[in-house]
């Protein structure tokens, strides 16, 4: 089943659509939106059922690099500094432990 889109504007209708269903799906299951992204990326993509062929997925080069960098930014968001200061002196141990082998 291959969905022909000749417009940019119909590839990204398609791909924010199925993102922002499995995005939901994904905060039903309690796991992060970006799993939801991610699997209906897979999903759609030319590797798995081909609805967006490689060629479409080379048009949408610039888009798609955005789109990471706005995830990569959204993942930032969900970590909480307490977490990190709290079990810093656990990972600096871990490293010198490592380190001096």
């Amino acid at each position: 089943m291959e969905l022909k889109c000749q417009s940019v504007s119909n590839i990204l209708a398609v791909a924010l659509l199925f993102g922002l269903i499995m995005g939901k799906f994904a905060q039903r299951l309690k796991v992060p939106k970006v799993t939801g992204y991610i699997l209906a990326g897979l999903i759609i993509g030319p590797s798995f059922l081909g609805l967006l062929t490689k060629p479409m997925v080379n048009n949408l080069k610039v888009i798609s690099e955005v789109t990471l960098g706005l995830i990569i930014l959204s993942i930032g968001a969900d970590f909480e500094l307490k977490h990190f200061i709290s079990i810093s002196s656990r990972v600096a141990r871990e490293y010198h432990n490592q380190a001096c082998r």
